[in-house]
């Protein structure tokens, strides 16, 4: 099918989607092995040039068994957001689908996913005058705000992101619910994916995951690898820096982190992370729920013919 085919429908192309440390990228490389696929990244670290054993990227190896796309595109001071997001990944899907492949975007960011495929957000209230006066405040007073009112959202922003901030603020004043609580349920799709995989490990597995990923990215050097991007000149407190992993390792080289605590903060804010990424997908109807992953290729093919879905053109 070529790019001109394209227009006016939708391509076909897979999400594959889960909690950090779930093991996506492993079964991701499986699939594109196995159905002739191209991996888009869905990582909002992954975009970011340098940073690599926190963002646990692809190897060299592997992006040279199978192409990946929009991995390294960004210097770390560099804005990027879930828009510009959707406009360089739909057109990488077409691309690649007009070449006979399958894409498959892979990642665990709800809020990107959501702008990829044209998730309609709900008729949510506004109030000008309301807006006004919050913007009057600093983006401090602003966060500090809305940590105390709603964590989770503010967990999800930069502390520097006002628009972002204001907006939940404006929100939980007018309905006195989340920034979730009042985006929740069904919302129309326009750019709709042929399958949507969601990778949902048992708890356990997920923390014992977790905790293996983080003692390999301190034994690889994410130190270093810090200590490395901060003496090329950038911040610490740029917005890819403030990730997890990244946040707790700049603390320390700040000296603002003992260095016995660094693991168990890691620790901590990705496993509270995991569980945010857990009930965004959990509540999305259209995600089909793995909750293991099948050792031999055989059974996954047969596992991904059996999902619920007539349009799967395998």
């Amino acid at each position: 099918m070529t790019e001109s085919d394209q227009i006016g429908q939708t391509p076909r192309y897979w999400s594959l989607c889960g909690p950090t440390g779930s093991g996506k990228s492993a079964l991701a490389m499986r699939l594109a092995h196995l159905f002739d696929a191209e991996l888009i990244n869905c990582d909002s670290v992954q975009f970011y040039r340098h940073l690599n054993i926190g963002a646990a990227k692809p190897s060299a190896e592997e992006m040279q068994q199978v192409p990946h796309h929009l991995v390294d595109i960004l210097n770390p001071d560099e804005d990027f957001d879930a828009s510009q997001f959707a406009e360089k990944a739909r057109a990488v899907i077409i691309d690649v689908a007009s070449r006979g492949k399958l894409p498959i975007v892979v990642g665990g960011s709800g809020l990107y996913l959501r702008f990829l495929q044209g998730r309609g957000f709900h008729d949510l209230p506004h109030n000008p005058e309301l807006r006004a006066s919050l913007n009057k405040l600093s983006s401090e007073v602003l966060y500090q705000q809305l940590q105390q009112c709603d964590p989770h959202r503010a967990s999800d922003l930069h502390p520097n992101d006002k628009v972002r901030i204001s907006r939940a603020l404006e929100l939980y004043q007018l309905t006195g619910q989340t920034f979730s609580e009042s985006s929740a349920g069904p919302a129309p799709v326009s750019f709709p994916a042929e399958l949507n995989l969601y990778l949902n490990l048992p708890r356990k597995i997920l923390h014992q995951r977790i905790e293996q990923r983080t003692d390999q990215m301190l034994l690889q050097g994410l130190v270093d690898e810090v200590s490395h991007i901060l003496s090329l000149g950038y911040r610490g407190d740029l917005k890819p820096l403030q990730s997890i992993g990244y946040k707790q390792v700049v603390l320390f080289l700040e000296g603002q982190l003992p260095e016995a605590e660094l693991r168990n903060r890691i620790l901590f804010a990705t496993r509270q992370y995991a569980k945010r990424q857990c009930t965004w997908f959990n509540k999305s109807p259209d995600f089909l729920s793995l909750e293991a992953i099948p050792e031999s290729d055989t059974d996954l093919v047969r596992l991904i013919k059996n999902l619920p879905g007539d349009s799967k053109m395998l």
